[in-house]
């Protein structure tokens, strides 16, 4: 461990907090405010919690242009993205706690909460950010507050609440790809005791990635398929087709959300807070890309490797290598079903296809359907606050229900090899009673919390009809051995978990400067698991056949399994805080947090009956911080170090054609620092760096073969930078504000097995800003370039070789640029 100290050492450096327009964290003159947040679930300073926050105010999302809930991981330390469905699903990675299983049952190791109401679909992370009063990004287990599955930490969103004046706002952007974005939201008194609040969100853009698929890209069929096919039976193939479903071009945006709230205060001691919203989004088929890969297999066949396929490292076309050799590893790979070893080329996939601008914005995909990935949400939160003097009431209730749609082209290509489509439906339900109070020396809070989610997945991997057809013409025990008869592997599982828990924490003030926290959760989970995997006839490349839409079966596929599980976990907390001033704390602590255990719905994973289902995750982690206002107020400044110590870690493999969670002890290492700082009048300056030295030990990456390797979405070294000068009094009336921003993120694997052709590379990407502000504020008009280097930064992949000797690759926003008008009444 001193080894790996001295090593972060080394990285230790300053990561300042971006902010963004007419923040109100800035008053007039560059005087720092207060910034408030309910990290421990009251409202406090930022300053005067011992916890690693960033928070960002709603001006501070408007002005960096965030409408989605991810984007602000970019600037935010130790944070950033992970993801499958080609970033139609995307999740929260923090201090190397991640996961993108594509098991739309599986619960985020990173806590998401909306008004107190958690996310409990590990899928419903991603969602349109809109009339928001901040976000908190809380680094570190934060399960004693808050529950069981936030170890790497947590993301709570505050909506803007109904007002007792009447104002009302609507913001329209227009730009690049013919970008509509709109929102707006009214609010006002409806009597002396009731307010209300209404706001919408509209967003969409037509598709940046256009395919160019014709008829002319699909491979020549194989002449064993060519000719009548035997021992089995089925008639002679003749040309290939795509997909029947259609090749639209891909990547648009099309999605809708509203939210209501209604205030009631029949007292001053009584405030209750109802709260409904819904939200939807249709989008064409996600945007992969295909890159050309090729697996590295050692003497006992296992695949121990995987590496970019090109002129260097294949040049003699190889489907697959000896590990360490160029030369071609005998029998090739099996599923493009061509016999041999070779493919047409070493910068082509197995069917030929070569991606003509690499990275750019074209591509040629057999698979690709309109309007069809399609979520629907709808929640519904009430909370109730009641001030009994000696004591605070609260009570959360909060209900949501997710239904999901997806379809994918497996190899990204114009090869109809396999389709992979999932539906899905979850809806929880949390309730929360909790009483808050205060003395002269100490502050309590102490509750219960109940969780219930209800959660049925389908899923399937099938032939692409009309296509290479894997699955039926391949002979019995697996296939069906008919050339013309299309087939499709498909699971359904089902998953209900209840969690019970008690909760409490008292923070007691051991001298006027030093004072402790000590927090403790205790919880039952129960959950009850099943699972069925079965083969069924393809009739439509964009459907899952499946139990539960009424299909079929002709034979099973993979063995059932169903399993009960009943846990008692617990996580705790004790830290002291030290402030020898008012502009300075310093605070150390340990920390326990949990994360559930699951259960695993692979697709084509075979899996032993123990690995169906997975055990706890447990963290230690030990923290030291600081936070300081110096300068004369002109500038604070909050670091933090700390060390994990993971047992069973949650580890998701993408292998073969799908995935599953295993455990596996992890350590890592890290340190994070933010300022703000406003040097001169008018002028902010944000500069700053975030480290990691993560390690999960001994993982499976083949049969046998153990290795020590980072955890995926997670890059080393992360840089953000912002400048930003205001013209209080511009010659145009009214204010002007330029900004411009950047941030970098070093290469991270897309797959935690970390072979070669995993890493995604570092990249840097750049924004700037120009708005008008009238001189009483109503109105603001601006022009904005996001990523204006127009830079192609790969931020999800799935590894393929041994399918289609290919990646699915997908990639951040290209150059955007556009115009924006807002308008305020206050």
């Amino acid at each position: 461990m001193g080894d790996r100290l001295i090593t972060v050492s080394k990285g230790f450096s300053v990561f300042l907090f971006l902010i963004g327009f007419n923040a109100p964290v800035l008053a007039q003159g560059g005087i720092l405010e207060e910034v408030i947040v309910t990290a421990q679930k009251r409202e406090e300073s930022i300053q005067d919690v011992g916890i690693a926050i960033t928070a960002f105010s709603g001006e501070q999302l408007d002005a960096f242009g965030f409408t989605n809930s991810t984007e602000l991981t970019a600037f935010t330390p130790g944070a950033h993205m992970s993801g499958n469905s080609a970033g139609h699903t995307q999740q929260f990675t923090i201090r190397g706690a991640t996961q993108n299983d594509f098991n739309d049952l599986a619960e985020a190791p990173n806590a998401v909460y909306i008004d107190e109401g958690y996310q409990a679909a590990g899928q419903a992370q991603l969602f349109a950010s809109f009339d928001m009063d901040r976000v908190e990004i809380l680094k570190g287990p934060q399960g004693t507050l808050f529950g069981r599955n936030a170890t790497g930490g947590l993301v709570h969103y505050i909506t803007r609440k109904p007002t007792d004046e009447t104002e009302f706002y609507g913001d329209i952007v227009y730009g690049r790809y013919d970008q509509v974005r709109f929102e707006g939201a009214v609010s006002g008194a409806l009597s002396e005791n009731v307010k209300a609040r209404v706001a919408g969100f509209y967003r969409r853009h037509d598709p940046m990635l256009k395919n160019i698929f014709t008829p002319e890209d699909l491979p020549p069929t194989p002449l064993y398929l060519a000719v009548p096919f035997t021992p089995f039976g089925g008639a002679p193939r003749g040309p290939f087709n795509g997909s029947l479903s259609g090749q639209e071009d891909l990547w648009n945006d099309d999605q809708f959300a509203i939210r209501g709230q209604v205030l009631i205060e029949p007292n001053e001691d009584v405030e209750i807070l109802l709260k409904g919203q819904y939200a939807e989004s249709t989008l064409n088929s996600g945007p992969y890309q295909n890159g050309a890969t090729i697996g590295e297999y050692d003497d006992q066949h296992r695949r121990v490797n995987s590496l970019l396929s090109n002129h260097k490292t294949n040049p003699n076309s190889c489907e697959a290598l000896i590990v360490g050799t160029k030369q071609c590893l005998p029998g090739g790979e099996v599923f493009d079903f061509d016999l041999d070893d070779y493919r047409p080329a070493p910068d082509t996939d197995l069917f030929g296809y070569r991606d003509v601008d690499g990275d750019g914005l074209t591509t040629s995909t057999d698979h690709a359907v309109a309007d069809f990935d399609t979520t629907d949400f709808h929640g519904f939160t009430g909370k109730l606050t009641w001030d009994m003097d000696w004591a605070t009431l609260v009570v959360v209730s909060n209900y949501a229900d997710q239904e999901k749609i997806r379809t994918l082209d497996v190899n990204s290509g114009p090869a109809p090899q396999f389709v992979v489509t999932s539906d899905s439906e979850i809806d929880w339900f949390t309730q929360e009673v909790r009483l808050e109070g205060e003395t002269d020396r100490m502050r309590w809070i102490a509750g219960f919390y109940y969780l219930n989610i209800d959660g049925e997945f389908s899923q399937n991997l099938g032939d692409t009809i009309g296509g290479i057809n894997v699955f039926g013409a391949s002979p019995p025990p697996n296939g069906a051995g008919v050339s013309d008869l299309f087939l499709e592997g498909s699971l359904d599982a089902f998953l209900e978990t209840q969690s019970y828990s008690i909760f409490g924490q008292v923070d007691y003030d051991l001298t006027e400067q030093l004072e402790v926290n000590i927090g403790w959760r205790g919880i039952i989970e129960e959950k009850d698991y099943e699972f069925y995997s079965n083969l069924f006839i393809n009739t439509d490349d964009k459907w899952t056949e499946s139990l539960r839409r009424g299909g079929i079966p002709i034979a099973s596929l993979l063995p059932d399994h169903i399993e009960d599980t009943s846990d008692f976990l617990w996580s705790g907390k004790i830290q002291l805080n030290y402030s020898p001033h008012d502009d300075l704390l310093l605070y150390g602590g340990v920390n326990r947090g949990v994360k559930a255990g699951s259960c695993n719905a692979p697709v084509l994973t075979f899996l032993t009956p123990e690995q169906y289902c997975f055990d706890e995750e447990v963290l230690l982690a030990y923290e030291i911080g600081f936070k300081s206002t110096i300068w004369d107020g002109k500038a604070r400044i909050n670091g933090a170090a700390y060390y994990y110590d993971y047992s069973d870690y949650q580890a998701f493999q993408f292998v073969g054609t799908s995935g599953a969670v295993f455990n596996a002890d992890s350590e890592s290492l890290g340190f994070e620092v933010e300022i703000v700082t406003n040097p001169v009048d008018n002028l902010d300056l944000l500069f700053g760096i975030a480290y990691i030295d993560p390690k999960v030990k001994d993982l499976s990456v083949a049969p046998g073969v153990l290795r020590d390797v980072e955890p995926s979405f997670t890059p080393e070294v992360q840089f953000n930078a912002l400048g930003r000068y205001t013209w209080a009094d511009s010659i145009l009336g009214g204010s002007l504000t330029v900004q411009v921003d950047g941030n970098y993120a070093s290469s991270a694997f897309h797959n935690i097995n970390n072979f070669d052709a995993d890493r995604m590379p570092d990249y840097w990407l750049g924004n700037a800003s120009l708005t008008w502000k009238s001189a009483d504020e109503h109105w603001e008009v601006g022009g904005f370039v996001d990523n204006f280097s127009d830079t192609r930064n790969m931020n999800i992949g799935f590894s393929l070789p041994f399918v289609c000797g290919c990646d699915e690759q997908s990639y951040g926003y290209p150059r955007m640029y556009g115009a924006r008008v807002r308008y305020s009444h206050f």
